[in-house]
């Protein structure tokens, strides 16, 4: 502590110390079912004056300002890294994360143990960095803020529109109450805000690199429907045809039936990007019966593991040769 350096401690209370500072947490660990553990930012004594300030709500969106002022980077919780050399290639992981906050949990009207995610799918693609491909991801539960929706529109309502979702995808309700608008710009601050920015560096950086980038958009999906995988590029507008055909071949050689714009033609993540002349963006949805087995779910657990290892190893191949094509320009 006294070098300067910023530590995540995990622990129940404070340690007594009242020149010792304990930031706001900035995720949850489960130990065991209804055990929830606050991860602190702890930092050093003594604290700068101009970090001194009583904790409130609208504190979160210091972190960023908090962490920086320790050296350490911004975007250090957001990013993986590649293992090696990098490529033309990032990947979103945004609906992968069960953390939710233990001082918003307060409010919810069911257990963050049965929100919804796209189970494992941080655990999937967890060999991209072996790749070179840089990985954009988050611990946060998407109902904490979903990162795949646009936060100047529907704020508070449906699953599928809002950006803090009111209601579960069957219609039941999230929070006891509704959220205020204080609480929403909070939770868009904390968890929606600095995924975004820490995409748009990476994607900046890569630029400085190469020509293009290839943005893709992981996701999974229960639904019953047809098809391994599912490409969305909003119909012909986020990416160019030559970049949507390199996804088409590379998924299909592996052995994985891919289909188009059907149902899943890509969300407000990929629709950012529609029109930039450097980068073709693309929504990627995986049939979770690829790597789960949904008939033997019971609920409120996650769904057991089906062919989760065959699975990645086929998405492996397949984006190891997306790679191997855009570093060289055949997908140009």
């Amino acid at each position: 502590m006294d070098d300067g350096r910023v530590l995540e401690g995990r622990g129940w209370s404070s340690v007594g110390d009242p020149e010792a500072w304990f930031g706001p947490a900035t995720s949850v660990g489960y130990l065991q079912p209804g055990r929830i553990m606050p991860v602190y930012l702890a930092f050093p004594r003594p604290v700068p004056a101009e970090l001194r300030r009583e904790y409130g709500q609208d504190d979160w969106e210091c972190i960023s300002d908090v962490l920086a002022a320790f050296g350490v980077p911004a975007d250090a919780r957001w990013v993986i890294e590649p293992g090696g050399p990098a490529v033309p290639v990032v990947a979103c992981l945004p609906h992968g994360g069960l953390d939710f906050p233990a001082g918003l949990a307060d409010t919810l009207a069911v257990s963050p143990e049965i929100l919804w995610s796209d189970w494992l799918t941080r655990e999937l693609y967890a060999f991209l960095p072996e790749l070179g491909i840089t990985a954009i991801t988050t611990t946060f539960s998407r109902f904490v803020a979903d990162v795949n929706r646009d936060p100047s529109a529907e704020q508070h309502g449906g699953f599928w529109t809002s950006v803090v979702a009111a209601r579960m995808p069957n219609g039941r309700a999230v929070y006891q109450r509704p959220l205020t608008q204080t609480e929403i710009r909070h939770r868009i601050l904390l968890a929606h805000t600095p995924f975004h920015q820490a995409l748009d560096r990476v994607i900046e950086r890569l630029l400085l690199r190469f020509p293009r980038v290839l943005l893709l958009d992981l996701h999974s999906f229960g639904a019953g429907l047809d098809g391994d995988v599912i490409l969305g590029d909003r119909r012909g507008v986020t990416a160019r045809p030559a970049a949507v055909r390199l996804l088409v071949g590379a998924l299909a050689t592996a052995g994985l039936d891919v289909r188009l714009n059907q149902r899943f033609a890509g969300g407000w993540t990929v629709r950012r990007f529609a029109g930039h002349e450097q980068v073709d963006a693309v929504q990627v949805e995986l049939n979770q019966r690829r790597y789960l087995d949904l008939e033997r779910r019971r609920y409120p657990g996650p769904p057991p593991l089906g062919a989760f290892d065959a699975t990645q190893r086929l998405l492996r191949l397949a984006l190891a040769d997306v790679a191997a094509q855009v570093i060289s320009g055949l997908g140009g």
